[in-house]
């Protein structure tokens, strides 16, 4: 998806990019999640932890490794694209 997508990347035409976060499918790519979520950043996509319980994903700030039990799906977004889907947050 990097090298095929790169131009759609780097012009910021994908709005989102969802995807799971598998370790071991990375390392066998040659990438880890450091390196795609550094990658991602670099085209202006910072990553978002996609909930299971429903909720708005968070945002996981660089540097800060995504671990646990599965293999967890993130969320590479721009953030005038959250801005424009997400304009409020419910704190109830």
């Amino acid at each position: 998806m990097l090298d095929g997508g790169r131009k759609a990347l780097t012009e910021g035409r994908l709005k989102f990019v969802v995807c799971e976060l598998n370790g071991f499918g990375l390392g066998q790519m040659g990438f880890s999640q450091a390196v795609l979520r550094e990658k991602m950043a670099g085209f202006g996509y910072p990553c978002f932890l996609i909930n299971d319980d429903g909720s708005l994903p968070r945002l996981v700030p660089d540097g800060v490794d995504i671990v646990g039990q599965f293999i967890p799906n993130v969320l590479f977004a721009k953030m005038d694209a959250i801005v424009a889907t997400w304009p409020t947050v419910n704190t109830d």
